[in-house]
């Protein structure tokens, strides 16, 4: 259902916009849980990069995919990656 989702947003409102965006980070969480975490960093790094891209790190969904990554970073014990977004993510939380 994500996938087919993902499908009509894109088509809909096009890859970068924040809608599409959601779907992406949401299908990024299911692939955590699935234990796919070359996927979902995937997915998270896609989000992160379409909102800087298009100079939206104001938008709420931006400290969340940065906090996802950092923990998919955990889970794969990449302790300094995982540290350095973790803090990204909490920077940008507190602009917001």
């Amino acid at each position: 259902q994500l996938e087919r989702a993902l499908r009509e947003s894109r088509a809909e409102f096009g890859p970068r916009d924040v809608r599409t965006l959601q779907v992406v980070d949401g299908i990024a969480g299911l692939r955590v849980e699935q234990s796919r975490y070359d996927t979902a960093e995937q997915g998270y790094r896609a989000v992160i990069d379409a909102l800087e891209a298009t100079r939206r790190q104001s938008d709420p969904l931006y400290p969340k995919a940065l906090g996802n990554l950092g923990n998919v970073y955990l889970q794969q014990e990449r302790y300094a990656d995982a540290d350095r977004l973790l803090r990204q993510a909490q920077d940008a939380q507190a602009r917001a």
